[in-house]
């Protein structure tokens, strides 16, 4: 389905101009006046890289007094131009919550063109390194993992770092936390092993601490936790359980 790429860099001839968070724009023309508008996977705080090939692009003329629509992957046509719109898409999502809990977030909130690299040559994985977030390609039972959650997973490692806090199993932990707050779901990465109805991991368990399993899930104990408060203030009738969860999560990492 069609979405709004926020904050999406656009050239109006060979003047870069950035769409709002909306997604909306507006080119300066006189009467009569056209331009051509340039549109790659990138905008003011995301730059999209497509390990596999080209990058996507959306070129068209525009005339003065029009609107106009850049859509891209309008055919639906392939993974590799769908993950990188997805990769674009939910990474200025994670990052927005962020920023919504915390406007003066360490890093977060003037940090522009971080990179976002899509379609690596790999399968049923997904990365940060410290500068970047990592995506890749569908195989070996695996979907392409450039989709939501786990979009929302890589980037809170990013800001599980720059916030001060470590990583291992608490970032394995606070990285699906994130993800739980943006989706108000438990399912963890749904159709990251080819069905759509079951997650690759759950915030719906009884791992407890001291935990001596794998990281990821170890992790489990803060996510399950999490969600257990979630589920206590929904049968106690708080409205503002999300916004309550989204600060908690946010600023704890501090």
């Amino acid at each position: 389905s069609a979405a709004p790429m926020p904050y999406a860099r656009i050239l109006a001839g060979s003047t870069p101009i950035f769409a709002d968070a909306n997604g909306e724009f507006s080119v300066d023309l006189g009467a009569g006046e056209t331009v051509t508008l340039n549109s790659q996977v990138r905008g003011q705080y995301f730059v999209v890289d497509n390990n596999g090939g080209a990058n996507a692009q959306v070129v068209q003329t525009a005339n003065a007094g029009e609107f106009t629509t850049l859509l891209h992957n309008a055919q639906n046509a392939g993974e590799q131009t769908r993950a990188e719109v997805n990769a674009y898409i939910h990474s200025n999502i994670v990052r927005d919550f962020a920023l919504a809990q915390n406007p003066s977030y360490p890093t977060i909130a003037n940090q522009t063109n971080f990179a976002v690299n899509v379609n690596i040559g790999d399968n049923c994985n997904a990365f940060y390194n410290g500068s970047s977030i990592n995506f890749y390609t569908s195989g070996g039972g695996c979907s392409n993992t450039a989709n939501t959650t786990v979009v929302y997973h890589e980037y809170g490692h990013h800001l599980i770092n720059v916030g001060g806090s470590g990583q291992g199993a608490y970032g394995e932990g606070m990285s699906d936390t994130v993800a739980v707050a943006i989706t108000d779901s438990p399912d963890l990465a749904l159709g990251f092993q080819n069905n759509c109805n079951s997650p690759l991991r759950s915030a719906v368990n009884s791992v407890q601490y001291p935990c001596d399993s794998p990281i990821h899930s170890c992790g489990r104990t803060l996510s399950g936790s999490v969600w257990d408060t979630r589920e206590a203030l929904v049968a106690s009738g708080v409205e503002n359980y999300r916004e309550l969860i989204a600060g908690w999560v946010i600023n704890s990492i501090l």
